[in-house]
């Protein structure tokens, strides 16, 4: 054995709609002794496309790529086609989102997302995440600002804002991720439209959403079985 063998570089892939961001990522790990560049993507095709022919060991997937698809979209995809090999370990994720949401959180630890970062922490945290470096001394700075999945976090994380839903909140909820329209979930429920789109509203206020598209992307009929 070379006792002078240089280590393994894990393989990192970027995925960020924020070209710039990207750029300087690329050079931040451009020498990184650890963790060797292997492929940047700027939107979810892209990012799908390069998983599977890169196979990186680790990746950093933002969320909002700027598109009808997400980084959970994304995200999703990786976990079935970068499925590891016999005696392989998986490949890291580690979603970085610019919204401290818990439903966001939710989300990617559902889809199997070993860490989830705000966008507000310094290079070096980001860093210790995609290498999961539990000696990293962390700023005081970007405490509360990561969160790895582990039993303890995801227990804590599984206390979903869906459960701050009154009965009739979720029902409208569950129609219409279930694709429901309002006319069709105002029938269904017994309810007036305009009752519809207040218990949608008071909904998504509480689940911390702006849009039916982040609600859409954030909650699945499953949720209401």
């Amino acid at each position: 054995m070379n006792a002078n063998r240089e280590p393994v570089r894990r393989r990192l892939l970027l995925v960020d709609d924020q070209t710039m961001l990207l750029d300087v990522l690329s050079r931040q790990f451009a020498q990184d002794p650890a963790l060797e560049l292997v492929g940047i993507a700027s939107d979810a095709p892209s990012a799908v496309e390069k998983a599977a022919a890169l196979r990186p060991d680790v990746v950093m997937l933002d969320i909002d790529l700027g598109g009808s698809a997400s980084g959970f979209d994304v995200l999703k995809s990786m976990r079935q086609i970068m499925r590891p090999r016999e005696g392989a370990a998986r490949s890291r994720v580690v979603m970085v989102s610019m919204f401290d949401n818990l439903m966001y959180r939710n989300r990617a630890f559902e889809l199997e997302a070993d860490a989830y970062a705000t966008k507000g922490v310094r290079f070096e945290t980001l860093r210790s995440l995609l290498l999961d470096d539990r000696s990293f001394a962390v700023p005081a700075g970007d405490r509360g600002k990561f969160w790895r999945n582990d039993p303890a976090v995801a227990a804590g994380v599984a206390k979903s804002p869906l459960s701050s839903l009154s009965e009739r909140e979720r029902a409208v909820v569950g129609k219409i991720v279930g694709g429901a329209q309002e006319k069709e979930v105002s029938s269904l429920l017994g309810i007036s439209v305009s009752s519809v789109g207040t218990y949608l509203r008071r909904a998504m206020s509480k689940l911390g959403v702006a849009t039916r598209a982040e609600l859409m992307r954030l909650v699945s009929p499953s949720h209401f079985r």
